[in-house]
Formats: C-alpha cells, structure tokens, sequence
C-alpha cells in the first residue's frame, strides 16, 4: 500500500513539473533548480529524490528530455514532440480533479 502512496505522489509530482514546462516551454533547469523555482512555495518540500523520481519517469515516459551540461551536470526539458500527449494527460489529470471536488446533486 506504501507504494501505491508513494506512486501517486510521484505522478502528482509528475504532472506538476509538467504543467511547468508547458507554461514556460523553453524552461530548463538541474534538480536542484527545479526544486528551488519551478515548483509552487507550497510543494518546497519535496525532497531532491522525489524530484528525480518523478523526473525519471517523465524521461523514461518520453515527456522529459535529460542532457548532460559540459561539466556533467543534468539539464531537464520538455520533449517538443510530446506536448500534445502531455496536455492531454493534464487535461485528464484536471478532469478527474474537477469530477471529485463536485458535491453530488441532491435530487
């Protein structure tokens, strides 16, 4: 059960940095970067390898690209290609949001 916790907060994660990069599409920046001023003041404390947990899933999803900086540093962006696959998954994930916050009718 843990896991499942732990997944969920990762894809939540997840989406946040990529509703980040839809917003500033030309946005990179290292872990620590990201951490420090990408995410709202709120989600601050999320630990370094949370983001790097979510990070690898968006790389290895294809949603993310990683490039290795000159002195070995890596940089994270948005794959290009994937932004409308990745505006879908937020409109799903916004959707779903919605659904759950609305009250049932009383009829």
């Amino acid at each position: 059960m843990a896991k499942r916790s732990a997944n969920r907060a990762e894809s939540s994660l997840a989406d946040e940095i990529l509703q980040y990069l839809i917003n500033h599409q030309r946005a990179h920046d290292t872990v620590e970067g990201i951490v420090a001023w990408w995410l709202p003041v709120r989600r601050m404390s999320y630990a370094i390898s949370e983001v790097e947990a979510a990070l690898r899933e968006l790389v290895v999803s294809g949603f993310v690209i990683a490039r290795k900086t000159p002195d070995g540093v890596l940089h994270y962006c948005m794959n290009p290609r994937e932004e409308p696959a990745i505006r879908r998954r937020l409109e799903i994930k916004t959707a779903g949001s919605r659904k759950r916050a609305t009250p049932p009718s009383k009829t």
